[in-house]
Parts: C-alpha cells; structure tokens; sequence
C-alpha cells in the first residue's frame, strides 16, 4: 500500500508501473491484488521503464507539467477576475447621465447639442432679363427666293425642317415687301426708313465705293442699346458701307461684329470676288474699343466654312452672355432651408433599434431553455457566465439606446437649396448669313463646292439626285447648313432658359439669282428685277415664342 502526495505529484507503484495522481485524495488505497486491479484501470500507465535513470526521468517531466498546469489554472483566474472587475465598472460609470456623457466624449460624439443634421444642397440657376425685356433674334438668309423654304412645299421642302418650323408656329407677314437688292434693303431693315429716303436706292456698296449709309441716320442697334439697355452682337454680312471707322458695325450700334463688309465672298478663303484680280481677303471683327483684320487664332481656322463659322460663334455668344461670364451679368445667390424630410427618417431608425433588441431577447430565450438539462457543475459555470453577459448586456443596451438617440440627430434632414439668379441685360442678335449668296463653285480649296462629308450620306444623296442644275443643287446643300444653323442656335437659346423669352424673326433681304440657282416659285421676276419675284418669302416670319 503506497500513499500519493497530490500537492507533490511523487509516483506510486500500481502493480509494478508507474503513474500520477493529479486530482487523488489523500486517502490510502488499499486491497488486494484485484481490488489494484480495478484500481490500475483507472489510470492512464505509462511506459515501463527499463532502470531508474528512466524513472527519474520520467519523474521530471511529469512534475513539470503539473506545474505548468497549476500555471495555466492561476491565470485564467486572473483574467476572469479583471474581466469581471471591468464589467462592474462599466455598469457603475454607466449607471449615471453624466458618466455616460463623459465617456462617449472621448469619441467626439456630442451630447450638448439636441440635434446633428444631414445637409442635402441643390443649386438651381435662374437667369433672366434687365426688367423682364424680350430678346430680339434677327435672322437673315441671303438672297433666298419666295418658293425656297419647306413652307412653300416646292421642290427644297425638306431641306429646310428648322425654319419651317419657326415659320409654322410663328406669325407670317403674307404681304411682306423688299428691295430688290442687298444694301437698299438692309438699309430699309436697320432704320425703319424707305430706301428711297436714306439715298441708297439706286444700287449697292462695291467694295471700293466710297458710299455708305449716312451717319446722320440713327439704327436699329443703336436704339435698342440706348433706350433699351439692350447688348448688340452682329454676325455674318453688312454691307452698307465701311469706307471710314465711323462707318462700321461697332460705330453704329453694335458692341460686338464678326464678319465681312462687301456684298459677297468665298466661302473658305475669304476672298473678295469683286476686288481687284480678287487678291482681297473681306473678314474682320471688332468692338467697342477695336477693329481689325480676322486673326485665325482669335477663334477658329480662318478657312472653316463660313456657315460653320458663325453658326458655332452664336453659339458661343448665346452661352456666353447668359451665364455668371457674360458681359452684363449681376449674380445674386438666395439660400432657403427646409427640414421637412427628416422625421421620416427618424422613425425608420428607431424601428431598426426595437428590432434589434427583440432579436437579442428571443436568442437569450433560446438558448436558456436548451441549456437546463446539463449537469451542476456545468450549471454553476452557466449561470456564473450568464451573469456576466447580462451585464454585457446591459452595456451594450445602454450603448445601444445612445446609438438610437445619436442616429436619431444625425438622421435629422435638412435641405438647403441654394438659388443662384443671374441677370443680364437683353440682347440683340443680328445674324447675317453668307449663304445662299454666290459663289458657291470656284473657291481655292473646295473648287466644286461643297464636300460630300459636310453631310449625312442619305440627305446629300437625295438633293443631289432630286434637283436639276450644279448651281440649285450648291444652293440646296448650302440652305441646308444654314438651317442646321438655326437649329443650333434655337438649341442654345433652350439650353439658357431664353427661347421662351425670344422674338425670332426669320426673312431674307431679297429674291432669289435665277443664274446662282435661285428660284421665286410661280411669281414673276427675281433679284434684281421690280417684280414680284424680287420678293424673298412673300412673307416675314416672326416666332413670338412669348
């Protein structure tokens, strides 16, 4: 009979083989060789040893590791008395307002405030006119005849889709008169006056002609900037007279030109026909303050196609004067606030937090049910761990309800809508096309006219095989890009917020040229010529989209 020292862990001699006794009494085992028998079966042997050095070893190694275990045991109990100690503490440094408000400002979460908003910003841009005065668009097709426009549903109707349009839904002048050539009718256009009156009814300005309209006669521009307040632009031709500064666009109303002085050019190059040995370029812009010579960097290439050419600078001009860039622009800036949408946010947040809090309820049900079937020992440990997650627990409700309350400010909405109000000053544009003026053939780089690259595949081939003449079909393609001019300003005028506050009005200065393609329908006569083929539309079209 050999006695086991728990504390020491000695081995004992169990029917010749050693073993340990980590967890034994200290009561004496006993009996007889069948009651160590029954005995040896509840030990685990180890390996017989061989001689004492091997016991002594073995020895050594099992004292070892109870002692590493005895380690192992200490410091768990350590950390879970801290981990408990921790967890009183927090629900005492929770159990206050005020501990808890300490505590939630070492992570920047205010509390001295009842609400944290979520600003939402829109920037709603609103531009409008000096006094709520009307815009005057002013469009002029050169030397297009009665007959040649899509209203008329002569043979070019569906060339010209964008002025038809305007001339559909505007209001026509069916018994409109004109000269019968370009400079007694603008004439006419820009003073309200009979040609006759202004003495430039007999002919038209040369480009070497020492003639022009008298600066004794005041303008439409003019009028408009002084009694309207309005900001002149002109693009494309003049032609009433250039031969002195004082005689020029700028000098006469218009605070910006771009364009050419003479009756007629090349398309691309710019050339004046009627200059001498035609070596002469005909293309300038100016201001208020200057006048010179077109410089290809200003804009764009000096040889673009001239309908190109100025369809693309009105663009611009539109755009530009009716933003925060324009020449006369005033901005002001309204904020309005409005906190309307938060509530409905607010209450989605708090029903996700009541969700939440039954979820955690039924698992703790769950999961207290399965567990009262197991042993005492195993129930004791259960309701000590329990114990220490319902104060967890408690915690994270307590986190919990000041996440809902902080969620709660946060999701608070505000709107704020920032209006920003632009006012210009009213313009007046004068948009002077070259086309369908000649000379469409004969220009130094595009000697045929008009490429067939300029336009859809189907378009090109159904005026070139619809029309009969070289000439009328140049002119056709040519009255087809300046239509898609107009849509292109129309386009910008929508996308300024303008169009509604627009007159357009839509004309030509005379007839049609029988010898450049030209055609007055079935009225008598043409350009040039006192009969009533002289006419451009028969009509003046005027889009009062107001």
């Amino acid at each position: 009979m050999i006695h086991s020292n728990k504390r020491t862990g000695q081995p004992i001699t169990v029917n010749g083989r050693y073993s340990t006794f980590a967890n034994t009494s200290n009561d004496s085992i006993s009996g007889s060789s069948g009651e160590e028998s029954g005995r040896d079966e509840e030990f685990s042997p180890l390996i017989e040893p061989r001689d004492d050095h091997d016991a002594t070893v073995l020895y050594e190694e099992t004292n070892s590791k109870a002692t590493h275990s005895v380690n192992r045991v200490i410091k768990s109990y350590l950390f879970a008395v801290i981990a408990f100690m921790s967890i009183v503490g927090s629900i005492i440094l929770f159990s206050s307002k005020e501990n808890t408000d300490y505590f939630y400002s070492f992570f920047d979460w205010s509390t001295d405030s009842t609400t944290t908003t979520t600003v939402s910003t829109t920037t709603k841009t609103v531009v409008t006119t000096k006094d709520g005065k009307p815009n005057i668009i002013m469009i002029v097709i050169d030397d297009l005849g009665y007959g040649s426009i899509g209203y008329n549903k002569f043979d070019l109707d569906y060339v010209t889709p964008k002025m038809t349009a305007l001339i559909e839904d505007g209001v026509m002048l069916t018994n409109y008169y004109t000269a019968e050539v370009c400079t007694p009718s603008r004439a006419a256009l820009m003073t309200g006056r009979y040609p006759i009156r202004l003495g430039v009814q007999l002919d038209v300005v040369g480009c070497n002609n020492r003639v022009a309209l008298d600066l004794d006669e005041t303008l439409l521009p003019e009028v408009l900037r002084d009694y309207g307040g309005y900001t002149n632009y002109g693009i494309g031709k003049w032609h009433l007279g250039h031969y002195t500064p004082e005689h020029l666009p700028t000098a006469r109303g218009f605070d910006h030109f771009l364009g050419y002085m003479d009756g007629g050019e090349t398309y691309w190059t710019k050339i004046d026909p009627d200059s001498s040995n035609k070596q002469y370029y005909d293309f300038i812009q100016m201001n208020n303050s200057c006048y010179r010579e077109y410089n290809a960097n200003d804009y764009d290439d000096f040889t673009t196609y001239s309908t190109f050419m100025f369809s693309s600078r009105v663009k611009s001009i539109v755009k530009t004067h009716f933003s925060e860039d324009g020449p006369t622009a005033v901005v002001k800036s309204t904020t309005t606030a409005s906190t309307e949408s938060g509530k409905k946010v607010t209450k989605s947040s708090r029903k996700e937090t009541e969700k939440n809090t039954d979820e955690k309820k039924e698992m703790k049900d769950k999961k207290h049910h399965k567990n009262e079937n197991k042993n005492k020992h195993e129930k004791k440990e259960e309701k000590r761990t329990a114990k220490i997650e319902e104060k967890r627990a408690a915690i994270k409700e307590v986190e919990k309800k000041h996440n809902a309350d902080h969620t709660k400010r946060e999701m608070k909405q505000v709107d704020i809508e920032e209006t920003i109000e632009i006012e210009v000053s009213p313009m007046f544009l004068y948009f002077a096309f070259q086309a369908v003026h000649t000379p469409f053939i004969g220009d130094l780089l595009h000697p045929n006219g008009l490429p067939q690259s300029y336009f859809e595949e189907d378009e090109y081939n159904q005026i070139v095989d619809g029309l009969v003449g070289k000439e009328r079909r140049q002119l056709a393609l040519a009255l087809k890009l300046a239509d898609d001019g107009i849509g292109h300003l129309i386009t910008a005028l929508e996308s300024t917020g303008q169009l509604e506050n627009s007159y357009i009005i839509l004309t030509s200065d005379n007839g049609g040229c029988v010898s450049a393609g030209g055609r007055s329908g079935n009225l008598r006569g043409n350009k040039g010529t006192f009969y009533e083929g002289k006419y451009p539309f028969h009509y003046l079209s005027l889009y009062l989209s107001r």
